[in-house]
Formats: structure tokens, sequence, C-alpha cells
């Protein structure tokens, strides 16, 4: 079954900040204007509460990344760093409708499999890196003369 993640997203972050207006307030006892009319409608930047400000601006900056990932190419590659380990794989394809990324390694087998969000918020942390693939070619084919030239030495 798939969903619209960036929709979901949006819900979440609306429930997320009328419930912590609500524990600012501390209205549970208190009869409330419905619940779709207050998640609809914005608080202004006074109401807001230093959590609802921090949790708008990593949005921001997590906005930012999301953009970035909108706009990847299958074929491209990505350096993954888990803990001191790193490893490379390739952006093999892009389900749109199911909001997944799927990576291989260099032997085709699929390593891992990301959705939107998840990626954007990896590529934040630092903890996936996009290689330039220009700096892949260079190193192939320095890797390449390298060999050529211990051959023909020998």
């Amino acid at each position: 079954m798939s969903y619209n993640a960036s929709g979901l997203d949006s819900t979440i972050l609306n429930i997320r900040t009328a419930l912590t207006t609500s524990f600012k307030k501390n209205t549970f006892g208190e009869p409330e204007e419905s619940t779709s009319t207050r998640l609809n409608s914005p608080l202004s930047t006074d109401e807001k509460s230093a959590v609802e400000k921090q949790i708008e601006s990593i949005d921001s900056d997590l906005e930012h990344y999301i953009l970035q990932v909108d706009q990847l190419e299958t074929g491209s590659w990505f350096e993954f760093s888990i803990g001191k380990r790193k490893y490379r794989c390739k952006l093999s394809a892009v389900i749109n409708n199911a909001d997944c990324y799927i990576f291989v390694n260099r032997m085709g087998l699929k390593t891992s499999e990301k959705t939107k969000i998840e990626l954007a918020k990896n590529i934040q942390m630092k903890q996936i890196v996009m290689l330039e693939q220009g700096l892949i070619i260079d190193r192939a084919l320095d890797a390449l003369t390298s060999k050529l030239r211990q051959k023909a030495s020998a």
C-alpha cells in the first residue's frame, strides 16, 4: 500500500503543533474549538513555543534536502556511513508511487531502501554523501594506468 509521505509529514506536524499548544495552555478539561479547525489555522509567531519554533526550523532545513533528493538521478553513486564503516552504493531505482529509493552495491545487489524523508534526513546528517561522478572516473582511470605501468615495468 502506498501513501503520500509529504502529506503525512504535514499532517503530523499539524497534530504535533496542536498537541503542543494544548499542553502549553493546559486546557485538557476545558472545551476547545474542534481539532480540525485548530489544525487548519496556523498559529502566530507570538503563540508558538520554543519547541514549535525549533521544529519549524528543522523542517525548513529538511525541506532544502528534500529538494535535493527530488533532483537525484538513477545511476548516481553515494557513500553510506554506518558508524566507522563506509560503503558505496548506486541509486538503482526511484519508485515515486511507493516513495522508495533503492540502492545497490557494485555487484548489483540491493543494499538499502529509503523513503524520500529518510534519504533527506540521512543526507542532512551526513550519513549519506553523494559522490561526484568525475572523481569516480578519475580514480578508476588512475587505477587502470597504474596497473598498466606495473605490468609494463615487469
